[in-house]
C-alpha cells in the first residue's frame, strides 16, 4: 500500500508522527496526553510522566529511527500506585494487532523489574490503549475492553493488572458523546470537527504544535521521502488582496445551493441547512486568521480607519455579513422633538422553519461554543441551533490590559456595527472597569463609539452571560441631542456635565482626562446603585433584588473624551409586570422586547412580523374595513384609533402615515423607559439625584 502524502498542516492526530510529536512536546505534551486519556477512560488521572518507546532503527545506517508510540507513567512510586498507559494509533489493517500488543506488553513489563528481581507485585497496572481507524472486532462499538480471564471459571477476577483497550474511530455503539467527538477529531483533525471543550483544547494544542519551527523540522526528518513538496518556494503574501463583494453573490450562491439540494448534498431545502452549506463554501475562499490579523495590524499602523475599512469590507466580501439580506431590512427616519430617530424592521435574521425547530429539539445539547460571543465561534462549522462561522475571522485586541476580540455584527443594524467581546466567557457587569474598557477601546479607535448594555434583566441585552460591548461608526440621535441642563459635580469641576435632552434619563460627561471621567462615572454609578426615591418610584432594591444600573456609551468628540450614562431601573409592578421602565402594554403591538443599548441611543429594532402586519393593515385602512375582523392585525385596533381621525387615508399616503405613527410610538416607548419623566416633577427628581451624588 502506498502512503498518502501529507503536509504537516494536513496531518491528523491519528498519524504516527503527530501523535508522538504532540505527546513529547515539553510545552504541550502533558495536557495533550491527559486530554486524550481522561476523555477515553472517562476518569481523571493523576500526575504523569511521558516517554516514547519502541524506537525502530532503519535498516540502512543513514536511516534514522522512528518512534512509534507513547508511554505515559501515572503516579510517583509503587507504594502510592503506578499506572502505565501505552498509547498508540493503528492505521494498518494487515497487522495482527492483538499479538502486536502482546509483544509491546512484554517489552514494557520487562523494563519494570531489574535483572533477577522477583518482586512481581511491583509491576504497575498496564493499559495498552490502541486507537484504530477500523473496527477490530466488527461489532460497531466505539470501545472494546479486553482482560485476561479463566476459561473454566470466568467469574473469577484474574488480577494481573493488564487491560487492553481498543477504540474505533468509526464506532457508533457504546461509549458516549465525549468519546465519539474525540475519536472523530483524532481521525479527522479539522476545526469543523471541534464540537466540545475537549476537542477545542486538543485542536488548539495541535495547531500550536504544528506552527512550531522545531515541529516542522522534526517532521521533515520523519519520513524517508520528504512530503513537503513545493513548500520551500512558498511565500506568505504581504497583504490580503482587497476583495469586493460580488454584485451577484446571492445569485451565485443560490445556484450552487440549489444544485446541492438537488443532488442530496443538503438534506433539506431549508434556510438553516443552506446557510450551513454556503458558509462552508465561503470558508474555502477566506484567508487564514493569521494573515488577516497581520494585514489589519499593518493597516492600523497607518491609521485605525484604514484598518477597520479593510476588515469591514472583508466581512461583507466573505459573506459573513450577508449584505443582500441586510438590504431587505425596512428602514426610515422619523423626526421627533428629540431629533431624527431611526426605525428598522429587522428582516436580516432568517426565521427557522418548523422542521428545523423540531429537528433542533431532537439533537443532543452541546455546550460548545458556550455562546455566540465566544472566541471558539471563529471557524465553527455550526449546527441546526447554532450559526455557522467558518467564514468568520476575529481580530484580537487588548482592552484595558486584557485579551478581547473585535468583530462585526453579521446583522449590521447601523454602519460598521461592531462587537467587542471578552476573550473569556464571563458575565457582564457594570463597574468602574467597564468605563475603563470603553475608553480603552475608543482611545484605540477614536472614529468609533462603544457602549454596553445594562447588566440586569429587563433593562439589559439578550446576552448577559458574556462580557461584551457594541459600537461602530454611526451618529445616533442621542449623540446629536444637546445638553438641556448643565450640572456640576463637586470635586470634578474640570469635567463638563449635563442632563441630555432625551426621552431617557442621560447624564453626559466630557473632558480631556479620561481618568477623571471614569472616576466620576464610577461615583455616579455607586450612588445610583444605592439610590431610592419613593416619590419618584425609584427603589434601589426590593426583597434583596437590585434594580438600579447604568447603560454607558463612550466616544471621542472634538478631541475630548465623552461618556453618556443612561440611568436604568428594572422594577416591576402589578400594572407593569414586564417592567415599569419598559415598553408599556399599550405599545406591545409595536414592540414588546427590552430596550437595549441600540434602542437607548435612538434606533428602534422592530420585529419582522410588523412588515406583513403593516401591509395588511394598510390594505384594510384604505378599504375602510374592520380591523378587528382580521386576526393578524386585530392587536393594532386600539392604536389605530389614536390617530385615524387626523388623516384622510388613501393608497398614496397610508404607508407614510403608518411609518410616522410607528416612529411616534417608539419615542413614547423610550419615554416609558426613562426613569425620570420629561415633566417638571421628573426634572426636579433628576436634579434631586444629582444633589445626592454631590452629597456623597
Amino acid at each position: 500500500m502506498g502512503k498518502t502524502k501529507k503536509t504537516l498542516e494536513e496531518m491528523d492526530v491519528m498519524d504516527d508522527f503527530l501523535m508522538n510529536a504532540a505527546a513529547l512536546d515539553q510545552e504541550l505534551g502533558e495536557e495533550f496526553c491527559r486530554l486524550i486519556l481522561e476523555t477515553l477512560l472517562q476518569r481523571q488521572i493523576g500526575k504523569i510522566h511521558i516517554t516514547a518507546q519502541k524506537t525502530l532503527q532503519g535498516i540502512l545506517p543513514e536511516k534514522r529511527g522512528i518512534r512509534m508510540d507513547v508511554e505515559i507513567l501515572e503516579g510517583e512510586d509503587q507504594e502510592s500506585g503506578v499506572n502505565i498507559y501505552d498509547l498508540e494509533p493503528h492505521l494498518r489493517k494487515d497487522m495482527n494487532v492483538p499479538k502486536h500488543n502482546r509483544f509491546y506488553q512484554a517489552v514494557i513489563d520487562s523494563r519494570q523489574l531489574a535483572s533477577g528481581d522477583r518482586e512481581f507485585d511491583k509491576l504497575p497496572n498496564l493499559y495498552i490503549v490502541t486507537i484504530l481507524n477500523y473496527d477490530i472486532f466488527g461489532k460497531g462499538y466505539m470501545k472494546y475492553c479486553v482482560h485476561n480471564h479463566c476459561e473454566e471459571v470466568p467469574e473469577v477476577d484474574y488480577e494481573d493488572g493488564l487491560t487492553f483497550l481498543y477504540f474505533n474511530t468509526g464506532g457508533t455503539r457504546g461509549g458516549n458523546e465525549a468519546i465519539h467527538a474525540l475519536l472523530t477529531y483524532l481521525q479527522d483533525s479539522r476545526k469543523e470537527n471541534v464540537v466540545d471543550e475537549a476537542t477545542d483544547r486538543l485542536h488548539r494544542l495541535i495547531t500550536k504544535g504544528k506552527e512550531k519551527p522545531e515541529g516542522k523540522l522534526k517532521y521533515m526528518k520523519f519520513e524517508d521521502i520528504i512530503y513537503w513538496e513545493k513548500k520551500d518556494s512558498y511565500e506568505e503574501p504581504g497583504e490580503v488582496p482587497a476583495i469586493d463583494t460580488p454584485e451577484k453573490l446571492e445569485e451565485c450562491l443560490k445556484g450552487i445551493l440549489d444544485y446541492a439540494v438537488e443532488n442530496g448534498l443538503i438534506a433539506e431545502n431549508s434556510v438553516v441547512l443552506r446557510d450551513l452549506f454556503d458558509t462552508k463554501i465561503m470558508n474555502a475562499l477566506v484567508p487564514k486568521p493569521s494573515q488577516i490579523i497581520k494585514t489589519f495590524r499593518e493597516k492600523y499602523a497607518k491609521s485605525p480607519e484604514e484598518a477597520t475599512d479593510f476588515y469591514y469590507k472583508l466581512s461583507r466580501a466573505t459573506d459573513y455579513i450577508r449584505t443582500y439580506r441586510v438590504a431587505r431590512d425596512i428602514k426610515w427616519v422619523k423626526p421627533t422633538e428629540y431629533g431624527d430617530i431611526d426605525i428598522t424592521i429587522n428582516l436580516s435574521k432568517p426565521e427557522k422553519d418548523p422542521k428545523m425547530i423540531a429537528l433542533a429539539k431532537t439533537m443532543s445539547q452541546s455546550s460548545y461554543p458556550k455562546c455566540q460571543l465566544c472566541m471558539e465561534n471563529e471557524g465553527y462549522a455550526g449546527r441546526i441551533n447554532h450559526p455557522a462561522r467558518e467564514n468568520h475571522r476575529i481580530i484580537p485586541i487588548e482592552v484595558n490590559g486584557s485579551k478581547w476580540g473585535f468583530q462585526y455584527s453579521p446583522y449590521v443594524y447601523y454602519n460598521e456595527h461592531c462587537i467587542v467581546f471578552n476573550g473569556q466567557h464571563i458575565p457582564m457587569k457594570i463597574e468602574k472597569a467597564t468605563f475603563q474598557k470603553l475608553f480603552s477601546f475608543v482611545g484605540q479607535f477614536p472614529h468609533y463609539f462603544l457602549g454596553s448594555n445594562a447588566d440586569l434583566p429587563i433593562v439589559g441585552g439578550s446576552i448577559l452571560t458574556h462580557d461584551h460591548f457594541q459600537g461602530g461608526r454611526y451618529t445616533f440621535a442621542m449623540t446629536k441631542a444637546p445638553v438641556e441642563t448643565k450640572i456640576t459635580f463637586a470635586g470634578y469641576e474640570d469635567v463638563e456635565a449635563g442632563i441630555v435632552k432625551w426621552p431617557m434619563s442621560v447624564i453626559r460627561l466630557d473632558g480631556e482626562n479620561p481618568d477623571r471621567i471614569i472616576d466620576l462615572a464610577d461615583k455616579i454609578l455607586g450612588a445610583w446603585r444605592g439610590y431610592t426615591d419613593e416619590d419618584a418610584y425609584i427603589f434601589a432594591e426590593t426583597d434583596g433584588e437590585p434594580h438600579n444600573t447604568i447603560t454607558p456609551i463612550a466616544r471621542m468628540r472634538d478631541g475630548k473624551y465623552e461618556m453618556d450614562l443612561v440611568l436604568r431601573n428594572n422594577i416591576t409592578t402589578e400594572e407593569h409586570p414586564l417592567g415599569l421602565y419598559h415598553p408599556w402594554e399599550q405599545y406591545h403591538n409595536i414592540k414588546k422586547e427590552n430596550i437595549g443599548l441600540i434602542e437607548v441611543m435612538g434606533l428602534a429594532v422592530l420585529p419582522a412580523r410588523l412588515k406583513g402586519e403593516m401591509e395588511e393593515l394598510a390594505e384594510v385602512l384604505v378599504a375602510g374595513g374592520d380591523i378587528k375582523a382580521h386576526e393578524n392585525i386585530a392587536k393594532h385596533y386600539d392604536w389605530v384609533q389614536t390617530f385615524i381621525g387626523k388623516y384622510d387615508i388613501n393608497a398614496d399616503n397610508v404607508h407614510k402615515i403608518l411609518q410616522d405613527e410607528i416612529g411616534d410610538v417608539f419615542a413614547k416607548i423610550l419615554e416609558c423607559a426613562g426613569v425620570y419623566k420629561r415633566d417638571e416633577a421628573g426634572k426636579a427628581a433628576f436634579l434631586k439625584f444629582v444633589d445626592y451624588v454631590n452629597a456623597q
